[in-house]
């Protein structure tokens, strides 16, 4: 079977291959030579997590190799010529199963661990803060209305979840020792200054 895919090669000769086919399949390398074969495991791993069928043969077609900047694991700038294509409801139904099994997956991780690990409870709130970073990548914040709407999005989620933690709080603390101690009148306290120091007052 032959998939399509646009490379991203970086400063120190890394590169990143992103299959066209399979939205977030993508294998990294730590030089260009070894794509071809990274990218044909990744592909059989993608679709075996979700149970589909598995290709006899792989072939890679690359349809762009582009220089990158960035470095670290999560170095990534690429607008590959899949990304210019609408989503429409089914590619995003697709996505969506895929988006339910990993995060099954993360959470029986979770569970298995019982809080024994902190490394795993960095990585789940990693996956929490960009997810909200990258669906906040859907609004055009270049525009009033696009800012507009995008303010209108984040504050009924905040909203909601201030909401909810004043429901239930008994003023508990979170984090502490390496990282910043939190409480909700902590948070909210930081949100109405943060707010003020940017106009809103």
């Amino acid at each position: 079977m032959r998939f399509t895919a646009s490379l991203e090669v970086f400063s120190d000769a890394s590169c990143l291959g992103w299959v066209h086919e399979l939205p977030g399949c993508a294998a990294r390398v730590r030089h260009r030579t070894e794509i071809e074969r990274a990218l044909a495991t990744e592909i059989r791993r993608f679709l075996a997590e979700a149970d589909e069928p598995l290709p006899r043969t792989i072939e890679i077609a690359i349809a762009i190799e582009a220089e990158s900047s960035g470095s670290g694991p999560e170095a990534t700038a690429a607008l590959i010529a899949p990304d210019r294509e609408a989503l429409d409801p089914l590619a995003w139904a697709r996505i969506a199963h895929r988006l339910a099994g990993s995060r099954e997956r993360l959470l029986d991780r979770l569970d298995a661990a019982g809080g024994a690990d902190p490394a795993l409870l960095d990585e789940a709130r990693h996956v929490g803060l960009l997810e909200l970073l990258l669906a906040g990548q859907t609004f055009d914040t270049t525009t009033t209305d696009g800012a507009r709407s995008y303010l209108a999005w984040t504050r009924s989620v905040t909203m909601a979840r201030l909401s909810t933690a004043a429901a239930r709080d008994t003023g508990q603390v979170s984090g502490g020792g390496d990282t910043e101690a939190w409480s909700a009148a902590k948070v909210a306290r930081r949100l109405v200054w943060h707010e003020r120091l940017h106009g809103g007052e």
